[in-house]
C-alpha cells in the first residue's frame, strides 16, 4: 500500500491515499484490492477532476468517432485540450461552459 501512498499523494489533484479510510471502506463493501477500493471511494471527485481536466496524468485516448469502416477515421480527444469535455457536450446537447 505504501506504493499507492505514493501513487496517491494529492500533488496531482486526486484526493490523497489514506490507509485506515480505504481499508474500512473496502472492508464494508467488499472491495479487497485498495486501488479499487479507493477510486469507488472516491469516483465522483475523480470523475469531477477528469471532467475539468485537472488531473496531470496521460488523457489522450483514440476512437473511430462511431464511424464507419468505410469511413473508419482515428479523433484525439484530451483532457489537457479541453477536446474530451467539448465532446461530451456536444453529444449531451449542450453547447460551451453550460
Amino acid at each position: 500500500m505504501s506504493a499507492l501512498e505514493k501513487k496517491y499523494d494529492g500533488k496531482d489533484g486526486m484526493p490523497v491515499f489514506d490507509r485506515k479510510a480505504v481499508i474500512k471502506y473496502g472492508y464494508e463493501h467488499q472491495i479487497y484490492d485498495p486501488e479499487v477500493a479507493y477510486k469507488t471511494m472516491h469516483f465522483d471527485k475523480i470523475v469531477e477532476l477528469k471532467a475539468a481536466g485537472l488531473i496531470k496524468e496521460k488523457p489522450s485516448f483514440t476512437t473511430t468517432g462511431g464511424q464507419t469502416d468505410k469511413t473508419k477515421k482515428d479523433v484525439q480527444y484530451s483532457l489537457k485540450d479541453g477536446s474530451l469535455k467539448l465532446a461530451i457536450q456536444e453529444r449531451l446537447g449542450k453547447k460551451g461552459g453550460e
